[in-house]
């Protein structure tokens, strides 16, 4: 019987990790390319004593030299070259941890978060051409109706929770019982008044009264109450029934004449005395604590009545049961159609209408710094405790993947430079020696 022992497969290294250990290898080849010419160079010389050798030797030793040095300073700044933790100023990044999480913070919010930054970044960007153009986009409609479609099952279900509409209920109980009626009574009325606004709203009701009462059932069933009552009176002083029926039409009829004469005349008597009624209504619900009381009290047993919140419960279940079937229709949605007719409109709007758009922009600009401002703090503190929150390995790690590929093109340069500048010195001290001797 054979036993086979699996290997648990290697975690998948990253493209970041693939490209840095690349470049890491071509870095040390330069090096070692260096190194064996530098020795080769030496071994022909010591055979073979000529200037070419002396140059080879110079520019290699140069490029060396200058691959050795940019390669302390690379490694430097992420651990201490080869295990020496007595040489100063190493492993600049885990020792600086700390440090470096708090001035990034200060940087990016003093820099990138600033309201100047927000105010001109808002100014280039055109929040309202832009959301103009989003909401006139046929495409982007199409992707806000399924958006709209997609998320309606999600947002039914989570309004038709018991816990969400008990609590709910009870939130509006709260709200509206401590909402004061009559202050707030005394300033509709005081509105409707003011310039003589009511007066259409009474001429409107005496006139429907008025038409009501010329319509001739209305003043058959009048004239038949009013006779009845009339006749229960005059039959003891021996007045025929039809005599009193008469003047129950007669009645009815001064009675819409009338409301008719209030209607045309803004200065009738009944009319001025209506209006000092409302004026005086409304100083009570102004100053009068007790008529307050009273409607607070009112207020409270309409709260209290079971049956408004069985009627509430009952207009809630309707609503939402009226919503899930008008989403569950899809195309035909009447709800996702005025959804995307408001959008269009209002984006089209926010397009031709250029007072609005500069509206909305300097809306935005005064806005946005404005909530962002207070939590710019917040943000801050935020970066740096997630860089505390960091071991010293992992944010070396996590900065050497994000930077160490071009750290190690300072290497390459380092090694490639150094090798120019070699030979460019031993071409002058060459030319100088020439010279002089």
């Amino acid at each position: 019987m054979t036993v086979v022992f699996s290997r648990s497969p290697r975690p998948a290294e990253s493209l970041q990790a693939r490209g840095l250990r690349r470049t890491r290898r071509i870095a040390g080849g330069l090096l070692l390319l260096a190194g064996l010419t530098l020795l080769l160079a030496m071994i022909a010389q010591a055979w073979h004593p000529a200037w070419p050798w002396q140059a080879l030797a110079a520019v290699s030793e140069a490029a060396l030299v200058g691959g050795l040095a940019d390669w302390f300073a690379v490694v430097a700044l992420f651990r201490h070259p080869l295990g020496l933790r007595w040489i100063p100023h190493t492993a600049i990044i885990p020792r600086k941890k700390d440090a470096l999480g708090r001035s990034l913070a200060r940087f990016i919010c003093q820099h990138f978060m600033s309201d100047a930054q927000i105010v001109a970044q808002l100014q280039r960007y055109d929040p309202a051409t832009r959301l103009g153009s989003a909401l006139t986009d046929p495409q982007q409609a199409e992707v806000w109706g399924r958006l709209l479609q997609g998320l309606s099952p999600h947002v039914i279900r989570l309004l038709d929770q018991p816990g969400l509409r008990q609590l709910m209920l009870h939130t509006a109980r709260h709200r509206l019982g401590r909402l004061e009626l009559a202050p707030l009574l005394g300033r509709g009325l005081s509105l409707l008044t003011r310039d003589g606004r009511h007066r259409e709203l009474v001429n409107s009701v005496l006139r429907d009264a008025a038409n009501l009462l010329q319509q001739p059932a209305t003043q058959a069933l009048l004239a038949d109450k009013v006779a009845n009552e009339i006749w229960a009176v005059f039959r003891w002083l021996n007045v025929e029934e039809r005599i009193a029926r008469s003047m129950a039409e007669r009645l009815t009829e001064a009675t819409r004449q009338l409301l008719l004469d209030m209607m045309e005349d803004p200065r009738h008597p009944f009319r001025r005395r209506l209006d000092g009624h409302l004026r005086h209504l409304i100083m009570r619900l102004r100053d009068d604590a007790s008529l307050a009381q009273r409607i607070n009290q009112m207020r409270d047993q309409l709260l209290d009545n079971p049956e408004l919140a069985g009627y509430l419960q009952a207009l809630w279940d309707d609503g939402l049961r009226r919503l899930q079937q008008d989403l569950a229709a899809g195309t035909d949605s009447r709800i996702a159609a005025h959804l995307q007719q408001a959008t269009h409109a209002l984006g089209r709007q926010l397009l031709d209408d250029p007072s609005l758009g500069q509206a909305f922009n300097q809306w935005c600009q005064q806005t946005l710094p404005a909530l962002l401002g207070p939590y710019r703090s917040t943000i801050e503190d935020f970066i740096v405790q997630r860089v505390e929150r960091w071991s010293a390995d992992e944010l070396s790690h996590e900065l050497e993947l994000a930077v160490g590929r071009d750290l190690q093109y300072i290497r390459y340069n380092g090694t490639l430079v150094g090798g120019l500048i070699g030979g460019l010195l031993y071409a002058l001290a060459r030319l100088l020696h020439l010279a002089f001797h």
